[in-house]
């Protein structure tokens, strides 16, 4: 799969965890293309074989694992350690959809996946947009939401400010004449 699909979950993990920033999660779901170049410029990995350090199944598991806790590590929230391992994780589910050479572990190990790249060629790129619409718009709708709920003062309960201090105050006077 290209960039573009692997940009979807990123997107699409932000509602889960909006205090990361969306470029956090956009790399992180880039991740192992990223490895692949570092990789490759280091003489590791090439186009003509499979990529097993940055595109195995082994390694995206270890990958996955290295920045979940990473992650977790820093923010001490287990809920962004997680989100950023499975969207790294991500990254090879898609992989295994489009493609049909990754090593299931390090170099010479048995390769895998369903090759949709090749049942449809060019056509990957229609589904790949049939996933990154949807995440962006969701991402978009999730912003203005989260603005709209701002400039009314709404909290996370989705109510005013106001009406938490009348129901603080209710419940004051409830427990003075008791």
């Amino acid at each position: 799969m290209s960039p573009i699909g692997h940009l979807a979950v990123g997107f699409a993990a932000k509602r889960a965890v909006p205090k990361v920033p969306l470029v956090v999660l956009l790399i992180a779901a880039w991740l192992p293309d990223i490895l692949f170049f570092v990789f490759n410029f280091a003489g590791m990995e090439s186009r003509e074989q499979p990529a097993p350090y940055s595109h195995g199944l082994l390694m995206n598991v270890m990958w996955s694992l290295l920045i979940g806790l990473l992650a977790l590590g820093i923010s001490l929230d287990r809920r962004v350690g997680t989100a950023l391992g499975l969207v790294v994780f991500s990254h090879w589910v898609l992989d295994f959809v489009s493609w049909n050479n990754l090593p299931l572990f390090l170099r010479g190990s048995r390769t895998v996946g369903l090759g949709l790249i090749n049942e449809i060629g060019d056509f990957i790129v229609v589904f790949e947009l049939a996933l990154l619409v949807p995440a962006v718009a969701s991402y978009i709708a999730w912003l203005r939401n989260g603005r709209r709920d701002r400039r009314i003062g709404r909290g996370q309960a989705g109510r005013t400010p106001r009406a938490e201090v009348a129901d603080s105050h209710s419940l004051e006077g409830k427990e003075s004449h008791a």
